[in-house]
């Protein structure tokens, strides 16, 4: 409640994103919403706006995580993950859909006699969790009784399959895994938003399940004319020939953006005169006599010590980080036009999220979930403050 610094989440321009995906891919009949880990570090109170946009279906990776966003909807959820079945009441009076993931699990919870839906995994070549064969999976699938709701199937690939054999494989298994199942009134869906955007429809499938795609990654992949982007068009087409491989889409035309920014403010002005020295370590000297703003952000709130020799937006104008990254504020060289309690950004409208991917070194998702986990968040609708969401749970 009392911090400065903020994650901003626009609500319209995730609308849009899930407007445009559910359009795009409307051969499905069910769309599902993959938003575990707090939904990518966005919060769950965006789970609302994903099912009034056109999602019928959410999943999430942990019980924890099911509950929360129960918080913001009556939409059927799919916990992804094998929940301890000491927790049975909490599924069934919440709603939950669980994962039966080996015939041990399922034969403990059809002894709890209790009403509950299930979507079975396959383990189709990730060798992480499901069935591996075709067998396991139907004498699994005969010991279902009346109070076991068999909803869905569903499984998750381990590459891209752009060069690779890999998963053309794993459809190829996942199909035979499933063969004797009448998927008729079967939910039936793959992962991920690379496959998704990437590959055609697969035949068997009626759903698919996505993530990050939803928060404006277009993970597809895009060739360029710049000579390295040639070499690569040429290298994946001699792969894709070479191995016999499915289609492939590339340059895929999907209008979704990042609805995420990070802002905080300025809380002192300094003069530094010639020869003095700024933050520790003396990493930095005035060569000239200069202004320098404290920003009350450092990493503690996530943006990591690598972030030096960055920029942040102030008052529409770029200025320079200098000095080492400190726990709770960065330094930066500023002019006259710059006051306490004037706003910085340090990705959003004017600094896009993949300069604070190259400044920390992580993927957009590693951003996305740090910065979650420490940050407030105001979120905006209509050019209006919705709703802010504190770190410490609480809601306003």
């Amino acid at each position: 409640m009392y911090e400065n610094s903020y994650l901003k989440i626009n609500l319209d321009v995730l609308k849009n994103n899930a407007k445009n995906i559910v359009n795009k891919y409307s051969e499905y009949k069910y769309k599902i919403a993959m938003v575990k880990g707090d939904a990518y570090g966005h919060g769950s109170f965006v789970v609302k706006t994903l099912i009034d946009s056109g999602f019928n279906y959410l999943a999430a990776s942990s019980l924890k995580e099911c509950l929360q966003i129960r918080k913001y909807t009556n939409a059927p959820i799919l916990c992804t993950e094998p929940i301890d079945l000491k927790y049975i009441n909490d599924i069934t009076n919440n709603n939950i859909t669980i994962t039966i993931h080996n015939i041990e699990y399922l034969k403990k919870l059809i002894e709890l006699n209790s009403n509950v839906k299930v979507h079975f995994k396959i383990d189709s070549g990730m060798n992480r969790l499901g069935f591996k064969s075709k067998e396991e999976f139907n004498n699994a699938v005969a010991l279902i009784n009346d109070n076991i709701i068999f909803e869905g199937i569903y499984s998750h690939f381990t590459t891209t399959g752009i060069i690779d054999k890999t998963w053309d494989n794993q459809v190829k298994k996942f199909k035979n895994i499933i063969s004797d199942i009448n998927l008729e009134d079967k939910i039936v869906h793959f992962a991920s938003s690379f496959s998704l955007l990437s590959h055609p429809k697969i035949d068997v499938c009626n759903g698919f399940r996505i993530g990050s795609v939803i928060f404006g990654i277009n993970t597809s992949i895009s060739y360029g004319n710049s000579f390295k982007d040639i070499l690569r068009k040429i290298r994946n087409r001699y792969f894709q020939k070479k191995n016999n491989l499915s289609l492939v889409y590339t340059n895929v035309d999907l209008n979704v953006k990042t609805c995420l920014s990070l802002y905080s403010k300025v809380i002192e002005v300094k003069n530094v005169n010639k020869g003095e020295y700024v933050g520790y370590s003396e990493s930095y000297k005035a060569e000239t006599n200069i202004k320098v703003a404290i920003v009350d952000i450092g990493y503690k709130d996530g943006i990591g010590r690598k972030n030096n020799n960055r920029k942040v937006l102030i008052n529409g104008k770029l200025y320079d980080v200098i000095g080492d990254i400190e726990m709770c504020m960065i330094l930066v060289k500023v002019d006259d036009n710059v006051k306490v309690g004037d706003e910085a950004e340090l990705f959003g409208e004017n600094i896009s999220i993949s300069k604070m991917c190259e400044y920390k070194n992580e993927t957009i998702h590693e951003v996305f979930l740090s910065l979650g986990k420490v940050l407030q968040k105001k979120y905006i609708e209509n050019n209006k403050l919705v709703k802010i969401t504190y770190i410490d749970e609480k809601e306003v």
